[in-house]
């Protein structure tokens, strides 16, 4: 080899470039964005923009990409966005919410007209069959056993409080049990009468 032809070698090695690839643990340095692109291993890929970066300058280009205007502005779009699992969320909640209230108002039913809890055992797929298309009705399994329990935990308590505030704001009379019952339990009744703006005194 010449004297001539050394330097022409050397500078061919200095201009020698190497090529870049894309590195996985790029994405914890730049989360939510940044992918692997299906251009190939000299290119990353930009979530946010839906776009392809040429990498060939390694980890700078990247850097330049996340630092323009234009991926700013995508990336504010798609955080304002609401996440579809959010919408999902809201109506499964709605929906649990309208089962209970279901739940209770079947419970109030059998209070009201006297009924015996055992009929809960068939009401409930009574509803299911006459309603089929209803989801709320598929998801109302309240048994005899579910009812007892709404009655005494929620419904009596409740009862409870508010006649509590009725008998503080209106005349009332006890009226004491004088049953035959053998029983050492007495009880004891109050009668009153809802009148408006009327105040014990």
């Amino acid at each position: 080899m010449s004297s001539d032809e050394e330097p022409s070698t050397s500078e061919s090695v200095r201009r020698k470039k190497y090529l870049q690839y894309y590195r996985k643990e790029w994405e914890v340095q730049f989360p939510g964005w940044l992918q692997d692109s299906r251009k190939g291993e000299s290119y990353a890929y930009c979530k946010s923009c839906n776009k392809d970066i040429n990498i060939t300058s390694g980890k700078d280009a990247i850097k330049k990409h996340s630092s323009s205007q234009a991926h700013s502005i995508s990336s504010k779009n798609i955080k304002s966005q609401p996440k579809i699992s959010s919408f999902t969320v809201t109506k499964t909640q709605k929906s649990d919410t309208l089962v209970k209230q279901g739940e209770i108002r079947l419970a109030s039913f059998v209070v009201e007209q006297n009924l015996p809890f055992t009929i809960m055992e068939h009401l409930a797929k009574l509803m299911q069959a006459v309603c089929p298309d209803s989801k709320i009705a598929k998801e109302i399994k309240c048994s005899s056993t579910k009812t007892h329990d709404i009655i005494d935990h929620i419904i009596g308590k409740e009862s409870f409080i508010n006649l509590c505030e009725d008998l503080g704001q209106t005349k009332f009379s006890l009226i004491i049990d004088v049953s035959t019952d053998l029983s050492t339990t007495k009880h004891i009744f109050a009668r009153h009468m809802l009148v408006p703006n009327c105040h014990a005194l």
